[in-house]
């Protein structure tokens, strides 16, 4: 798919998922974009949260394949650093992500003041703290799905992730509902997201305490670095 439809359908994705989030939260805040999903709430608003997430994977589908089959090869022809190659992959990837989540941001203000919904005032150092955990984590969701491309079709690892992805949402929200499990919600990473779920602003004993997820993800994203640029050197790329 051409970029400019991918862009496109960001777009429509951006608005849809910011009028969805401004009608589930009763106070209306910049905070809002980055709380995710309550912790009780009817299962069928679930979606609304994962195809915001399925938009930015489809987004990055075949990101692998395509460097590895283009200007990734011609570096590699020159002996360029493997580590250097992917870090310089991840990077781009990262940077791009950052695009769309800034430009998320500015639709979810736009559709906000559209709708004439009230916007509150709010803590910077939360609005830091809920954009930092947001980030990282798609971003490390994203990184899983550009792993799996180089063991399988970028359409297989596409759907793993996501099947991955909601089924975290659904179990981690039924987790949370039932008090109990609650070493398994670190296993459930889109949970991550979803700032209402972390101590930034639930304090109670359930809930995701953000050091260690800051801590499990820098871990699981060097993990994966490490395991890209092994795979690297043995792939038959030519």
């Amino acid at each position: 798919m051409k970029i400019d439809t991918k862009f496109f359908l960001i777009f429509i994705m951006s608005a849809v998922f910011s009028w969805q989030l401004l009608n589930i939260w009763e106070s209306h805040d910049y905070l809002a974009l980055y709380k995710g999903l309550p912790l009780y709430l009817d299962y069928i608003k679930i979606p609304v949260y994962y195809f915001w997430f399925a938009c930015i994977s489809f987004y990055f589908v075949g990101v692998i394949e395509d460097y590895l089959s283009g200007y990734g090869v011609l570096l590699i022809v020159r002996n360029y650093s493997l580590p250097k190659l992917v870090l310089r992959l991840f990077s781009k990837v990262f940077i791009e992500l950052n695009a769309i989540v800034s430009f998320q941001f500015v639709i979810y203000i736009f559709i906000s003041v559209i709708t004439k919904k009230s916007i509150l005032e709010f803590s910077m150092i939360e609005f830091i703290k809920s954009y930092i955990i947001y980030i990282l984590t798609i971003y490390l969701l994203i990184l899983i799905q550009l792993l799996l491309e180089m063991y399988v079709k970028a359409q297989v690892a596409m759907l793993i992730t996501n099947v991955y992805a909601v089924s975290s949402i659904l179990i981690g929200s039924m987790l949370f509902e039932i008090e109990k499990g609650y070493i398994f919600l670190y296993l459930l990473i889109p949970n991550f997201a979803m700032a209402a779920r972390t101590t930034i602003f639930n304090q109670n004993s359930f809930s995701i305490y953000l050091p260690s997820v800051i801590v499990l993800i820098s871990i699981i994203i060097s993990g994966i670095i490490f395991v890209s640029i092994e795979k690297i050197k043995i792939k038959d790329i030519f």
